[in-house]
């Protein structure tokens, strides 16, 4: 996917539109970096993802309370942590967060990893090289339902 400046996402289904268009552009090794206010759809558009990949509707959870969901799906594989209710770096590691970055977390062929609240963690503990996109999300105001959303 090509980095571009905000895009008016009115509905869900330009949402989905949009995953889409991630993952046909995805590399082989992807770093998703979800940012933006609490309900502004960061867990919708990571379900949004999956459903593009070929995942089950309803599969997707938000990982909030498990910190991270693994969806093997038959074009990818996808990783999704959700760092919200981190309490330290250590907690990391039972979720098997840094393994999925240091080895890509199996045998598949593509992988995506989908990271809610990544300015948790320091942009140095993300691998260099997995290609990283970083998409914000936030409402736009006066506008219920509508959200602006950038991917740089």
């Amino acid at each position: 996917m090509t980095p571009f400046g905000p895009r008016l996402i009115e509905d869900l289904g330009a949402l989905a539109e949009l995953a889409r268009e991630l993952v046909e552009g995805a590399d082989v090794r992807q770093l998703v970096l979800l940012s933006g206010p609490m309900g502004s759809g960061k867990t919708e558009f990571a379900r949004a993802v999956c459903r593009a990949c070929g995942v089950e509707e309803g599969e997707a959870a938000s990982p909030t309370f498990a910190i991270h969901h693994r969806y093997p799906s038959p074009r990818v594989t996808i990783d999704h942590f959700d760092l919200f209710r981190l309490q330290s770096r250590s907690e990391l590691e039972s979720t098997g967060f840094w393994d999925v970055l240091e080895t890509g977390g199996g045998d598949a062929e593509r992988r995506i990893v989908l990271i809610e609240w990544p300015e948790l963690l320091d942009a140095n503990d993300f691998p260099v090289a997995w290609a990283r996109l970083r998409v914000g999300i936030a409402f736009v105001e006066g506008r219920p339902g509508a959200r602006t959303v950038t991917v740089a």
